[in-house]
Formats: structure tokens, C-alpha cells, sequence
């Protein structure tokens, strides 16, 4: 069906930020999923335009060899 799965964080205050993370990455693993999505800005245009917000893909294995995940556990 071609969906797509973007990871969010359910956070009740800034102490929480991140706090299941290396056990999200742990589950997105054993569900098989090999790419997860992020929504990013983009830049505006010359002519004032609004930014718009696009979904980028990114493996699992970049994900996964990312430098953040050396400083989650």
C-alpha cells in the first residue's frame, strides 16, 4: 500500500526528549522496516514564498550507522 513510517516522539516535557529511542531503533529493526521517514523544511523561494515541508526517506542501516545513535543507551 505504499505507506510510509515516520518515527515521533511522544514526549511530555523537554526530560523526556529521546528517552526510548535506542529501544525504537531495537523494535524498527525487528519489525523488518528498512526506511523511515522525517518531514524537513525547505528553503523559500526569491519571491517570499512560504516554505513548504517535504517527507525524506533514510535507510535503516544509514539511520542506524548515524554518530547519534553512539551517544543513546
Amino acid at each position: 500500500m505504499k505507506g510510509r513510517f515516520v518515527l515521533s516522539d511522544d514526549s511530555h516535557g523537554t526530560g523526556h526528549i529521546g528517552t526510548n529511542y535506542a529501544k525504537a531503533l531495537q523494535f524498527l529493526k525487528k519489525t523488518g522496516i528498512s526506511e523511515i521517514y522525517y518531514f524537513e523544511k525547505t528553503s523559500g523561494d526569491s519571491n517570499g514564498r512560504l516554505n513548504d515541508t517535504v517527507a525524506r526517506g533514510i535507510t535503516m542501516s544509514d539511520l542506524e550507522s548515524h554518530k547519534y545513535w553512539s551517544l543513546v543507551e
